[in-house]
């Protein structure tokens, strides 16, 4: 197997998924990552190329890929049996739905005018305008 040596490296067996591949990869960074070891200048270095190295072999492994399940087959084509079987008269369009025969009755028009007339006249009156003019809300002449 030519990535024995990655697989070596990161203490996993070849045939190991990508998950238990990505999880020794972290393991080992983790632990051989320079700043963890910065109290050893001697073992920072040693961690920094041991990191190195890491770093290496997980790319070869994921570059090289995984096992991969192979792609379904795809679905058999219809085949005619013959060639009096191969033709077919064109398919006939969907009928469009049946049009109504009358229109539908139309709304007499002074519904819409009346509705407008009785917001109006309400609005004004919620406002006191149409009280004899004064806006106060009271009748002038009841308290004089």
């Amino acid at each position: 197997m030519r990535l024995r040596w990655a697989y070596d490296l990161l203490e996993v067996n070849p045939g190991a998924r990508r998950a238990q591949v990505r999880a020794a990869y972290w393991n080992l960074a983790r632990r051989w990552h320079p700043d963890r070891l910065q109290a050893d200048q001697l073992r920072a270095r040693q961690g920094a190329e041991r990191l190195k190295q890491i770093n290496v072999a997980y790319a070869a492994i994921r570059d090289a890929g995984f096992p991969q399940p192979p792609p379904p087959p795809p679905p058999p084509s219809p085949r005619p049996a013959s060639a009096a079987a191969a033709w077919a008269p064109p398919a006939a369009a969907p009928a469009p739905p049946p049009r109504p025969s009358t229109p539908p009755p139309a709304r007499a028009g002074g519904e819409s005018i009346l509705w407008s007339l009785f917001v109006l006249v309400l609005f004004f009156v919620t406002l006191g305008l149409l009280n004899g003019g004064d806006n106060d809300g009271y009748d002038s002449d009841d308290y004089e």
